[in-house]
């Protein structure tokens, strides 16, 4: 995963160094700090279709000071990927849940935590996918267009 990571810098790096920008759609891997602050501004309320929360990346200290930001990351939430989401989610549970128990043999399953002493079900992973759900990923270098113009 690392050197996927660093594989995808670079080849965002030799864009921008050609003089290029770009728009990648992502997936996102943890819960932005825009969406966490958001869920703290309004807590019990679920996202709205189409709603769309914006981030800034600064790639060192003083552009941050400058104010000019690198990329800014669009977030992007759809209510039918939502349910999507979260039903596959509550499926791949049933699925853990029945193999811990011994119903059926333990395949793959990515909520099944097979490292623990006993196996045991990870709803905490669960739980973060699920908060995640509906959520798609935009970054950008076109840094002077709002969020629905990208």
């Amino acid at each position: 995963m690392v050197g996927l990571l660093v594989k995808v810098k670079k080849r965002k790096t030799a864009i921008v160094t050609a003089g290029l920008d770009y728009i990648l759609s992502t997936k996102v891997p943890t819960i932005p700090d825009v969406i966490t602050e958001w869920k703290k501004e309004h807590p019990n309320t679920e996202y709205t279709n189409g709603q769309i929360s914006s981030q800034h990346s600064y790639t060192d200290r003083r552009k941050a000071k400058s104010g000019q930001p690198d990329s800014i990351t669009h977030f992007h939430y759809s209510h039918d990927k939502a349910r999507r989401t979260r039903r596959g989610i509550d499926q791949q549970l049933e699925k853990a849940v029945r193999a811990v128990e011994g119903a059926t043999t333990i395949k793959r399953n990515r909520y099944i935590n097979l490292k623990a002493p006993n196996k045991k079900v990870n709803y905490a992973l669960a739980e973060k996918h699920k908060a995640l759900a509906g959520i798609k990923e935009y970054e950008t270098t076109l840094t002077s267009l709002s969020a629905p113009e990208t």
